[in-house]
């Protein structure tokens, strides 16, 4: 009987193993299922930037972690420089470039800047117009330095050059000498032309002084003209043509008293001729007259006319 009981009580105990052991299995898939979807949910929750790539599993190798990657923002950024306020440029003035002046006095200028001469010397003293006369056309002439006395207007032919590169002076005056004192004055006679009639226009027509062309320099002073013996002054003379004399009103002891005599200096009708670097003063020139009278393509640069009336 006590066998039979505790057969009994073994087949009971077997019986509860065997129902235990399912329940303990489902409860451990249910557990299981469980976990797997609140895998599922958190994954369905992460951007899917944000999931780890499917990787193939290498037995005996490490996986590589993945990288957790920060979401971009939508706020600007916001870079702060210093304020810095622009540089006023300076503005330049171009000016045009011109040409620098000669390193000369002003009344040096002309003839100072005439450049090089090659060719006919002609030198003072000698009969200038007869040398220009014996040369062919587009002869040059160079005259020397000093004071060339001009008794004959030069006439040069085509194409000639008068040119000087030692500033020669060429002269339309004559020195007086053999002066005598006459009470207040001196006076000097035989140096005037014949009288001659009035020609072109003066500005003043009534005493008709200016159509006078002889002009008296005292030490390379202009004298003053007046129109009678009583008016004459220091620094005045008169010419009387009637009677061939000239008054003058300073003493000319130990000075250089000169008289324009002839008319022109230079005056042609041929064509391309060049005049340069020459001093010509002096010329007893008649109104709307000149010392130097140019003709067609003339070319003349760099000269000093002084005490005459031009004409180009």
């Amino acid at each position: 009987m006590r066998k039979l009981w505790f057969a009994a009580l073994i087949a009971a105990a077997a019986a509860v193993v065997t129902v235990a052991v399912p329940v303990i299995a489902g409860e451990n898939k249910a557990t299981t299922a469980a976990k797997s979807g609140d895998a599922e949910q958190v994954a369905s929750r992460v951007l899917p930037s944000h999931r780890p790539g499917k990787t193939t599993a290498t037995p005996g190798k490490p996986q590589p972690k993945p990288t957790a990657t920060t979401a971009p923002t939508n706020k600007p950024t916001t870079t702060t420089h210093p304020t810095q306020k622009p540089k006023a440029t300076p503005t330049k003035t171009v000016e045009p470039k011109l040409p620098k002046p000669p390193d000369v006095d002003s009344d040096e200028a002309g003839p100072a800047v005439a450049g090089p001469c090659v060719g006919t010397v002609i030198k003072p003293g000698q009969n200038a117009q007869s040398i220009v006369n014996s040369k062919p056309p587009g002869t040059t002439f160079c005259f020397a330095a000093g004071l060339h006395r001009i008794s004959d207007t030069i006439r040069p032919k085509a194409n000639q050059v008068l040119a000087s590169a030692q500033r020669a002076v060429l002269t339309g005056s004559v020195p007086l000498t053999g002066w005598a004192k006459s009470g207040s004055v001196w006076v000097v006679r035989g140096a005037l032309p014949s009288a001659y009639g009035k020609s072109g226009e003066c500005e003043d027509n009534k005493s008709n002084i200016c159509y006078l062309r002889e002009q008296l320099f005292l030490d390379d002073t202009h004298l003053t003209r007046v129109a009678s013996v009583a008016a004459v002054k220091a620094g005045k003379f008169y010419a009387d043509y009637a009677a061939n004399a000239i008054y003058l009103g300073s003493n000319p002891t130990g000075h250089e008293v000169e008289m324009s005599k002839t008319a022109t200096a230079i005056e042609s009708g041929a064509s391309g001729v060049a005049v340069r670097g020459l001093t010509i003063e002096h010329f007893a020139s008649a109104p709307q007259a000149g010392a130097l009278v140019s003709g067609p393509s003339w070319m003349v640069t760099a000269n000093d006319i002084a005490g005459t009336t031009r004409s180009a």
